[in-house]
């Protein structure tokens, strides 16, 4: 009998990959068992501080490890619940993003594990070379350079406007304008671009997002701008 690795990176050691408890709803992008158990110590906290009617939201981002925590919109940045909200993320979390902005750490948060770490350093350098990057350069008959461009603007608007991945709540025209398709080519050599549709379809065909039946799309690409010097994580390429 052959046993299923459930340790490989999208393994899904936990289903479904999104609990509800006490109020807030827990995912974890790649439904694994210990970032599940720090988003329900994280609502359990937040229940026992009596904070938990205003978080949403807790996504443990798999790729990017971190954790994304979403309040509700009673909430003002710095009033008494967000600061227990962020008291209670230092005590369970360790590294978070609340609202996909400020980052928060708790006091003896030393940093990424060592294998996001390594994962990062590796991924820093395949996102130039990377087959996916040529693929897409290819689907738009333009050079290299050019579709790393496109691809360093669609990840700096999924990083600004769904920093949880989730980049299917906006339309792909949006998308399409975000990643500037304009004055595509050489001097002198227009190239028409493809439509919004179309531009997005060749993002999934290469990689760089994905399908999904929740949430429309989910962005498969880094989790920082490769000439930044952050750590990234991830893989390109390969669908969740």
């Amino acid at each position: 009998m052959t046993q299923q690795n459930w340790f490989a990176e999208k393994s899904e050691q936990i289903v479904p990959a999104t609990v509800k408890a006490f109020g807030i709803s827990c995912f974890s992008r790649y439904s694994q068992c210990d970032e599940m158990i720090r988003l329900l110590a994280f609502a359990e906290a937040s229940a026992k501080a009596g904070v938990n009617g205003y978080v949403t939201e807790a996504f443990f981002d798999s790729k990017a490890c971190i954790i994304n925590v979403v309040l509700n919109s009673t909430v003002v940045k710095d009033d008494a619940a967000h600061q227990k909200v962020v008291e209670v993320g230092k005590n369970t979390l360790g590294h978070f993003m609340i609202d996909g902005g400020e980052n928060y750490y708790s006091d003896d948060w030393d940093g990424p594990d060592e294998e996001c770490q390594q994962q990062g350093q590796m991924n820093r350098c395949r996102f130039i070379h990377h087959p996916a990057t040529d693929n897409l350069a290819d689907r738009l008959s333009i050079a290299t350079g050019h579709a790393i461009g496109i691809l360093m603007l669609l990840e700096n608007f999924q990083r600004t406007y769904a920093p949880d991945g989730r980049i299917g709540k906006w339309t792909d025209k949006d998308i399409a304008r975000a990643c500037d398709l304009r004055d595509m080519g050489c001097p002198g050599e227009a190239i028409e671009p493809p439509s919004p549709a179309e531009f997005v379809d060749m993002l999934v065909e290469c990689g760089w997002l994905t399908r999904h039946p929740e949430h429309r799309l989910v962005y498969e690409g880094f989790a920082h701008p490769p000439f930044s010097g952050q750590d990234a994580s991830g893989e390109i390429g390969e669908s969740t």
